[in-house]
């Protein structure tokens, strides 16, 4: 299984209460970023899958902006948000590998 899902990520936020400045909040995921921000950097699924929705209707991408939902190949499900889809040919259906 891929220990991060970009390389040389660093984690911004990790996973249970974190504070957002008006007191704690649950945090029931990890934020991996890049240094820098740039653009184009390749991003690694966790496990072997699919893609099952890229959305930006902030009605399923809970106000994370893009978000790619894949299901792995265990069954569970994986979520990237705060995506950027620049020239990626990303569809529903496609397969996604370690």
């Amino acid at each position: 299984m891929a220990t991060k899902p970009i390389k040389n990520g660093v984690i911004t936020s990790g996973y249970g209460e974190r504070n957002i400045g008006e007191g704690n909040e649950p945090h029931c995921g990890i934020d991996i970023g890049v240094v820098g921000n740039p653009t184009n950097v390749p991003i690694y699924a966790a496990k072997d899958g699919k893609i099952v929705v890229i959305t930006d209707n902030p009605a399923l991408s809970g106000g994370f902006g893009i978000v790619i939902y894949t299901q792995l190949s265990d069954g569970f499900y994986n979520i990237y948000p705060h995506m950027m889809l620049r020239n990626f040919d990303l569809k529903v259906g496609n397969d996604v590998s370690e």
